[in-house]
């Protein structure tokens, strides 16, 4: 579950590999996501925000 507002997010794998985008989600779905590790980058109006994510 994502806090505060932002208007586009990528998912990448730690190697790198984009694993999924799309706009404005308050519940980001990870279910098909195999990797143990992603990185999740949020656009917002201050810039982007990047987050590693461990499963």
């Amino acid at each position: 579950m994502v806090n505060g507002k932002y208007q586009q997010y990528q998912l990448f794998a730690a190697d790198g590999r984009l694993l999924q985008q799309g706009g404005y989600q308050q519940r980001i779905d990870l279910s098909g996501i195999q990797s143990k590790i992603v990185i999740l980058k949020l656009r917002t109006d201050d810039g982007i925000k990047t987050f590693t994510l461990k499963r």
